[in-house]
Order: structure tokens, then C-alpha cells, then sequence
């Protein structure tokens, strides 16, 4: 009996010490963020890595707005007006502050996902954890199955050694993208392990001249791309040629095209998504929530 109580109060002991060790999570902060329009859904726009801010949405969001839903643009921690999170940069870390700046705004969805290059990466965390996300639009993104550990590995290969002369330069930016360049490993493990929805509809906005410089990361983002848009019907691509947004930069500022086709599909695919989920709960009573 001795010996039992002796090895109950050193358990005890040793539960004790690891949470007085072990300091709780941060609070995720309230980013930056300007929310425009009323109705539903609400369009969220991610803008990507490096100088990118949510400026780079100023002359597509308005358009959306002005088809009866509700948009927010925000600043990614460390661009724009949001300051640098104050822990080492983890993904999961972005897809708490952007559930902390919804929630602070009060939006609780239906919510329709537009993310830029990385931008795709928080979308994806975020789609996988809530269930009001009801659509995506992924414009010359960080598509599923694109950042693998081999092309995390040779992206840090190609950044790293401008990374000092960066940091002299624009330290403000080498502060911000270096350590998300860093943890793409991390990341890719991350990603890898998620599985997207199948029928979330979404839209690929691929750029005819995208961001990746070495060969076979090209080959290997479009076969990405190929992939992921033939794996469901819920998925479709569109091509941004060059008479209007053929760069990757480009992609994101110029929109969908001159003939506003994309804001249309925006605005429309939540209400597929809903159709769908009422089909399933008539003919199945299923419990789906969008």
C-alpha cells in the first residue's frame, strides 16, 4: 500500500510540474481587416507572401460587394497594419488569427474562401476546420498536393542564401517571410495530412506565367493542379491568360477576367453548395450545416 501511494503522489508530482512547465497557448490576435457589404456569403479574401497586403484585393472585393454578399480583406500577420505573431511562425497559428478576426467582426459564415498563392495554405487549414466555409477560389495558389516535402526542401535551397542580403535591405519583410519560408517543412507535413472536401466547390485561378522558377516544381504544380480539380466535380479551372492577368502577381490584382465571369461564380457557388446540402439532408438526413 506504500509503495502504491508513493507512485500515486509521484504521478501527481509529475502532472503538476509539466503544467507548471508548459505555458498555455497565446491568444491568437485580432488581425487587420476592413469589412465591407452586407447579406450572405461573406468573401474572404488571403492575399500571399512577401510585399502582398490586403490592398492587393482593392480592385476586386468592391465588385463583390456590389453583388449583395459581404467581403473582408486582411493583413496576414506581419504585412500590412498586422504585427508579426509573437511566437516562431507555425500555419496553425495564421488559421487561429483569422478565426480570432471573424469572430471579432461577428462573422460566422456561410463563408466563401479567396486566397493567393501561400494565402491557399491558411485556406485550406481553415476550410478543413470549419464547417461554414461553403466555396473556395484559389488564384495561382499553393494548391493541395503542391507543396510536398522535396519542393518545401528546394524552396528553402533557392531562398536561403538571399536571406541575409534581405535582411539588410527590408528587415520589416525579411522579419515577416523568412521564418514562413523556414517552417515550409513543417508545413508541408501539415498540409499533407489534411483531407479536402470533395464536394466544396471550388475554382482555380491558374496563371499562364506562375511563381515557380526551377522545372520541376513547374511540372509538378501543374500536375498538382490537374489532379486536384479532376478529383471532384465540384472543382474547375480557369486559365488567367495574358491579355489580362497572365504573371503571378498579376493573378490576384486583375481578378477573374473582363468580363466578370469569376465574381459571378464567387457570389453563385455558396448557393450550390447549399443546394447540395439540402439534397443530402432530404434524401439521406444528414446533419449539414452551411
Amino acid at each position: 500500500m506504500r509503495y502504491l501511494l508513493t507512485a500515486i503522489a509521484t504521478s501527481i508530482g509529475l502532472l503538476l510540474s509539466a503544467c507548471v512547465s508548459t505555458p498555455p497557448e497565446p491568444a491568437a490576435p485580432v488581425l487587420s481587416a476592413v469589412v465591407e457589404g452586407t447579406g450572405n456569403p461573406t468573401v474572404v479574401f488571403i492575399h500571399g507572401n512577401g510585399n502582398a497586403t490586403s490592398g492587393d484585393w482593392q480592385s476586386i472585393a468592391p465588385q463583390v460587394a456590389e453583388m449583395g454578399v459581404r467581403t473582408m480583406v486582411y493583413d496576414r500577420a506581419g504585412h500590412g497594419e498586422s504585427a508579426l505573431f509573437p511566437t516562431p511562425y507555425r500555419l496553425k497559428n495564421e488559421a487561429a488569427a483569422l478565426d480570432a478576426t471573424l469572430v471579432s467582426h461577428g462573422i460566422k459564415g456561410p463563408i466563401v474562401l479567396v486566397a493567393h498563392s501561400y494565402g491557399e495554405a491558411v485556406a485550406q487549414l481553415v476550410a478543413a476546420s470549419r464547417p461554414d466555409v461553403v466555396g473556395a477560389v484559389f488564384v495561382d495558389a499553393l494548391i493541395p498536393g503542391t507543396l510536398t516535402a522535396d519542393v518545401a526542401q528546394g524552396q528553402i535551397e533557392e531562398f536561403a542564401p538571399r536571406f541575409d542580403k534581405l535582411r539588410a535591405q527590408a528587415p520589416e519583410l525579411a522579419a515577416a517571410v523568412i521564418p514562413i519560408i523556414e517552417a515550409f517543412p513543417e508545413t508541408a507535413s501539415t498540409l499533407g495530412k489534411l483531407s479536402c472536401a470533395r464536394d466544396l466547390p471550388t475554382i482555380v485561378v491558374s496563371a499562364e506565367q506562375g511563381n515557380w522558377s526551377r522545372p520541376q516544381d513547374i511540372a509538378h504544380s501543374k500536375a498538382a493542379v490537374s489532379r486536384f480539380v479532376q478529383g471532384s466535380q465540384w472543382r474547375s479551372e480557369m486559365i488567367a491568360t495574358k491579355e489580362w492577368a497572365s504573371g503571378h502577381e498579376r493573378s490576384a490584382r486583375c481578378g477573374f477576367g473582363r468580363d466578370q465571369m469569376g465574381y459571378q461564380r464567387i457570389a453563385t457557388i455558396a448557393r450550390q453548395k447549399r443546394q447540395l446540402a439540402a439534397s443530402c439532408r432530404k434524401s439521406y438526413k444528414l446533419a449539414v450545416h452551411v
